[in-house]
C-alpha cells in the first residue's frame, strides 16, 4: 500500500469493489435469463409455426385425419362428454369398431381431456386436435428450456429443431393419439431434474407429471420412473 495508507482501509475497499463487480454480473446474468423470450427467435418460431399449422390444418380448414385411432379417440370423447361425470371413469366401445364393453386399451385421461375440450363447444376432431398442439407446443418450450439450462439458448434452440423435424414429431404432427401427451410428461420430468432447484416443487411436480403420463398411457407412463432413477442415483 502507498506510504500512509491504512492497509485496513484497503482491504475494505478492495473487498467492496470485488463485491460490486459480483452483484453487476450476477445482475448481468439475470436480466439476460430474463430476456430468453425475447432473444431466442427458434423459440418463437416453432411457437408461431405451431400455432398456425394447428389454426389453418384443423379450424380453418375443417381438416379431419385418416388416422384410424384418432377418429376413435374423437368419437369415444364425443360419446364421454354426453355422458353424466360419474360415467367418465369407464370408457366404453359404444359400437365404435363394431366392438361393445370396456375399452381396456387406455386408460380415460386422453378422453376425459377431449370430451372436456367437447363440452367447452370444440368439435371432436378439433378436440383431439388440440389436445395435441397443446402437448406439442409445451413440449418445445420445455425442451428450449432444458437446453438452456444444460448449457445455452444455442442449446436450446437445437433441442426444438431437432426434436421439431425428428420423424416422430411430424408422423403425428395432426393427430389425437396419446404419443405427443406422454411426450410432453416424460419432458417435463427431464426439464424438473435439470431446471427446477426447488426440491419441493420438484417433487410435487414430478408427481404431477407422472400421474398424467398413467392417465395417458398405462404403464408405459412408468417409463418416467427410470429417467428420475438415473438422475437421482449420478446427478
Amino acid at each position: 500500500p502507498p506510504q500512509g495508507a491504512d492497509p485496513k482501509t484497503n482491504s475494505n475497499a478492495e473487498q467492496q469493489e470485488s463485491l460490486a463487480a459480483l452483484l453487476d454480473e450476477a445482475a448481468a446474468t439475470t436480466s439476460s435469463s430474463n430476456r430468453w423470450w425475447q432473444n431466442s427467435w427458434v423459440l418463437r418460431s416453432a411457437i408461431v409455426c405451431t400455432l398456425l399449422l394447428s389454426i389453418a390444418a384443423t379450424w380453418v380448414t375443417g381438416y379431419q385425419t385418416q388416422d384410424s385411432d384418432s377418429r376413435l379417440y374423437a368419437a369415444m370423447s364425443h360419446d364421454m362428454a354426453k355422458t353424466p361425470l360419474f360415467k367418465w371413469s369407464a370408457p366404453t366401445w359404444n359400437g365404435h369398431w363394431k366392438r361393445h364393453g370396456w375399452f381396456h386399451e387406455h386408460p380415460p385421461g386422453m378422453f376425459w381431456l377431449g370430451a372436456g375440450l367437447i363440452r367447452c363447444g370444440l368439435p371432436p376432431y378439433v378436440a383431439v386436435y388440440t389436445i395435441n398442439f397443446v402437448s406439442y407446443l409445451f413440449s418445445l418450450v420445455l425442451l428450449f428450456l432444458i437446453g438452456r439450462a444444460l448449457k445455452n439458448d444455442l442449446l436450446g434452440g437445437l433441442c426444438v429443431a431437432i426434436w421439431v423435424f425428428s420423424p416422430g414429431f411430424l408422423q403425428y404432427l395432426v393427430r389425437g393419439n396419446h404419443e405427443h401427451p406422454l411426450a410432453l410428461a416424460i419432458i417435463a420430468t427431464v426439464y424438473l431434474l435439470v431446471g427446477l432447484r426447488s426440491p419441493v416443487w420438484r417433487t410435487v411436480l414430478w408427481s404431477a407429471a407422472l400421474i398424467l403420463a398413467i392417465l395417458i398411457k398405462g404403464l408405459s407412463g412408468l417409463s418416467l420412473l427410470p429417467v428420475a432413477g438415473v438422475y437421482w442415483l449420478f446427478f
